[in-house]
Formats: C-alpha cells, sequence, structure tokens
C-alpha cells in the first residue's frame, strides 16, 4: 500500500514538474508598442498595445512607434502599410526604441519571437 502511495506521489510531482518546465519553454515576452500622432516620440501615446512575439500590431497613420519591454535580441519591423507585409518595412530594430515616419505614416509593426 505504501509503495503505491509513493508512487502516485512521484507521479504527480512528476506531472507538475513538467507542466512548470512547458511554462517556462513556452513564455512570450510581451511588447509594449505605443503609438504618436506626431512624428516624436514624445508626450503622451495615442494608443497602446501589449503583444507577444511573431506578431503584427496594425494601427491607423501614425507619426512614430516606441516599442518597449523587450530584449535587445528581438527583431522589430515597422511597415508603412497594414499587415506587416514584407515590401511594406521602413525600419527595423533591435530590441527598444523609437521610430520616427519618413515620407509616409507609420501603420504596423511587428515583434519576431
Amino acid at each position: 500500500m505504501s509503495a503505491m502511495r509513493n508512487k502516485d506521489v512521484r507521479s504527480r510531482i512528476a506531472l507538475i514538474s513538467f507542466a512548470i518546465l512547458a511554462m517556462m519553454c513556452f513564455e512570450v515576452q510581451a511588447a509594449k508598442i505605443e503609438t504618436f500622432n506626431p512624428a516624436s516620440c514624445d508626450g503622451s501615446p495615442t494608443n497602446t498595445f501589449y503583444v507577444g512575439g511573431n506578431t503584427c500590431q496594425t494601427f491607423m497613420d501614425q507619426g512614430a512607434v516606441r516599442i518597449s519591454e523587450i530584449s535587445s535580441s528581438t527583431r522589430v519591423s515597422v511597415h508603412n502599410q497594414r499587415d506587416c507585409e514584407g515590401y511594406s518595412s521602413v525600419a527595423q530594430i533591435y530590441g527598444p526604441g523609437c521610430v520616427v515616419q519618413g515620407a509616409t505614416k507609420l501603420r504596423a509593426v511587428w515583434i519576431q519571437g
């Protein structure tokens, strides 16, 4: 009877350990994206989004975007068209930063996971 209880306890411990390990492996860092109407990251943002990795966040015509709460090795691409199409990339940075529009307004940000 005691051997059976020990086996049951070990099974539960193994299951809990596996669940914790799985959560650690699939943890996705949430990026903070703030958009600004003027061509500057100063002042109060127009919108704030929190997104996970491998995500495209679209928004309407903005003058600047600030990306934060990511590591310096996370690649970010900023687009002047919605849906983060490859041909519309106007800037790429690694890690947190501010991107200001050029000739066209900014409309999307891709956070690589």
